[in-house]
């Protein structure tokens, strides 16, 4: 069963609602654009605090 990536598509869909790229949301957020990509992908997940 794939899970779903809520988290990712989260941040697709209010990335996109305010007209940002990729590369200016990581511009703005300080994370980089390749991390953005693989968390909307949903190759990458959130780290969790212990």
């Amino acid at each position: 069963m794939k899970e779903k990536n809520i988290v990712g598509d989260n941040i697709r869909m209010l990335r996109e609602r305010v007209r940002l790229t990729q590369e200016e949301l990581a511009l703005k957020s300080g994370l980089s654009q390749g991390y953005i990509n693989q968390l909307e992908s949903g190759k990458e997940g959130i780290p969790r605090s212990p």
